[in-house]
C-alpha cells in the first residue's frame, strides 16, 4: 500500500471509531499487511484488495478468550 492510501484509511478509521489514538505501520515489505494499532499495542491487520479495478481494504482484529 502506497503511504497515501495508508493515511487515508487510517484517518477514516480514526473518525469511525472516534479514536485520534489508532495508527496504521507500513509493512515491512512490499505487499504485505500493515500493522494497526491503538496507542502504540498492535490490535490487528489491514490488507489492500484489488479486483477489476474496485480497491478494498480489510481489517482484521483477532479477539483472544483469554483476553476477554
Amino acid at each position: 500500500m502506497k503511504i497515501e492510501e495508508i493515511r487515508s484509511v487510517e484517518a477514516y478509521m480514526r473518525r469511525t471509531f472516534n479514536n485520534d489514538d489508532i495508527t496504521i505501520a507500513p509493512p515491512p515489505r512490499s505487499g504485505g499487511s500493515c500493522e494497526v494499532s491503538i496507542s502504540g499495542e498492535f490490535i490487528g491487520t489491514l490488507n489492500r484488495d484489488e479486483d477489476e479495478g474496485e480497491v478494498s481494504y480489510a481489517f482484521n482484529m483477532v479477539i483472544l478468550d483469554l483476553d476477554l
